[in-house]
């Protein structure tokens, strides 16, 4: 059935995995849809949506999951659907909004989904890379992998630029592995670093593992070893540059 282009109602989807508190949503997820709706306005019916059980249940707002807003994008007649998708690499949760997009995509005359951030520009961290001569990257990593494609992403990235000196990268989801990280730097004999959060939204094991005054985190084991370390303290999400080319992403994929 075809539509009078009057008549079709269109929505902007942002998705993402979620963040615990409410707080964190308001500062690192919202600031996203703002931009989408600053730029594009009365247009699109705006909606936003997350793919982590975990964090819907523990926030207050009133946020569907991504299959959910589908359902009701469907139940209200919508035929246009594009979604913006907060994902830094293709792991499970983005293949959770892939999966539910197959599902429903039959109920619309078109919906797109934005490829994982790194896969769609090889200058995310750029700004980073030209700003500091050594750095500690820290990710979230892919939990049960060993195909880490931030880890390659990021050394591609340095390679592309030819500005730094040293570079390290810390997973997360990778703990274990924060022993031979620190020896690594210890054997470099680095004397000041910067540690570099490329993460979208910001939570305890950031606050806790890495930067916190405990005596086993990141930040205290640098300092015992002598090392004047710089943290930035802002996440990606709370960076311009970055959510400039966020938008930019989501603008292609509108007018491919």
């Amino acid at each position: 059935m075809k539509w009078s282009k009057l008549n079709i109602k269109k929505a902007v989807v942002i998705v993402a995995f979620g963040t615990a508190k409410d707080e964190g949503f308001n500062k690192y997820l919202l600031p996203f849809l703002k931009d989408v709706k600053d730029k594009y306005g009365k247009e699109y019916d705006y909606f936003f949506s997350l793919t982590s059980e975990k964090m819907l249940n523990k926030l207050s707002l009133d946020i569907k999951g991504y299959k959910e807003t589908l359902e009701e994008l469907k139940n209200n007649n919508y035929k246009i659907v594009y979604v913006e998708a907060l994902y830094l690499s293709r792991g499970k949760e983005y293949l959770k909004v892939l999966e539910a997009t197959e599902e429903y995509k039959k109920y619309f005359e078109k919906i797109k989904v934005t490829k994982p951030l790194m896969e769609e520009r090889e200058d995310l961290i750029d700004f980073y890379i030209n700003k500091y001569k050594n750095i500690l990257f820290i990710c979230h990593g892919i939990l049960g992998s060993k195909d880490n494609f931030e880890e390659k992403y990021i050394n591609k990235a340095i390679e592309i630029n030819k500005k730094l000196d040293k570079s390290y990268i810390a997973l997360i989801n990778n703990k274990e592995a924060y022993k031979y990280l620190l020896e690594d730097i210890k054997k470099d004999n680095i004397k000041e670093i910067a540690i570099v959060p490329i993460l979208i939204t910001k939570g305890y094991h950031f606050n806790i593992d890495i930067i916190s005054d405990k005596d086993d985190s990141i930040l205290s084991k640098l300092k015992s070893m002598n090392i004047k370390v710089e943290i930035i303290d802002k996440v990606l999400s709370q960076n311009k540059l970055f959510r400039n080319i966020v938008l930019d992403i989501f603008d292609n994929m509108i007018i491919e």
